[in-house]
């Protein structure tokens, strides 16, 4: 269903898409990746939206071998973050099967990482310009040691980086049970404190120019907090708090609007 969701999407632009995802026999035909569509087209993809999973018989070995170099399979994603470098794949591995049995399409908000278990879902932060998506790791990669994801291209076009190659971000593993219960209206108190937690970096200098991009675009009070609980340690950007829920639900519109994703609901700061 997704993958018709996404041809509907790019209609016109990609002739045949309905026939493009297959198991092929062999990787890969193609010499060099390639985008293939029109970027701007691609923004309107949704995320992945996190829901518990089992974890991928095939997916998770103790460990495996690529390259000549050994790689151990995490047990659990739960606290994982990370900053470095992010890569993306496209033309040349759509319709090719994924590490954990399933086909990848470029145009799904998909990942590979080398260690962590599969699926694993993350948040995705583009430090220099603060935009965020959400992704289902499902493959195995980058295998190349200056790299610590590969995303595929539709996630690398939402974060702003699809025609740079690659691009400095930071990585948060997502619970998906925490994830859904931050995400239900109906869990959250009446009458409480309301925030919008619109991302969080490592790096303080591009906290505060997402910052200062807010408070200059919507005139809310926009704060800064330094989360000294994560090693290196986050500075997350937040807004409140808000009187309710309306408030808080018009306030995550225009964000996601201006093209920073969809801020998590939180009812504290920090």
């Amino acid at each position: 269903m997704r993958h018709w969701v996404v041809c509907s999407i790019l209609m016109g632009l990609l002739a045949g898409c309905g026939h493009t995802l297959q198991n092929k026999p062999s990787r890969y035909e193609q010499a060099q990746d390639s985008p293939l569509v029109l970027e701007h087209n691609l923004v309107k993809i949704p995320d992945a939206k996190p829901v518990p999973e089992p974890l991928s018989v095939q997916g998770n070995p103790e460990s495996y071998v690529v390259n000549g170099v050994r790689y151990q399979v995490m047990k659990s994603s739960s606290g994982y973050a990370e900053a470095g470098a992010a890569s993306w794949y496209g033309s040349k591995f759509h319709g090719y099967r994924t590490s954990n049995g399933e086909i990848y399409n470029m145009f799904s908000m998909t990942a590979a990482h080398k260690t962590l278990p599969l699926p694993t879902y993350l948040r995705i932060t583009n430090i220099d310009n603060g935009k965020q998506v959400v992704v289902r790791a499902n493959d195995r990669g980058p295998f190349h040691s200056d790299r610590i994801v590969d995303l595929s291209y539709a996630a690398a076009v939402k974060l702003g980086y699809a025609n740079k190659g690659t691009a400095n971000v930071q990585i948060e593993a997502i619970d998906p049970v925490t994830w859904q219960q931050q995400h239900r209206w109906e869990n959250l108190a009446e009458g409480k404190d309301l925030y919008l937690q619109i991302g969080a970096f490592s790096s303080l200098a591009a906290a505060t120019r997402v910052q200062s991009r807010l408070e200059l675009e919507l005139g809310a009070v926009v704060k800064v907090y330094r989360d000294a609980s994560r090693q290196p340690p986050l500075h997350k950007v937040q807004i409140g708090p808000l009187q309710d829920q309306s408030s808080a639900a018009a306030m995550q519109q225009k964000i996601s609007d201006m093209g920073l994703g969809v801020p998590l609901i939180v009812r504290t700061r920090l």
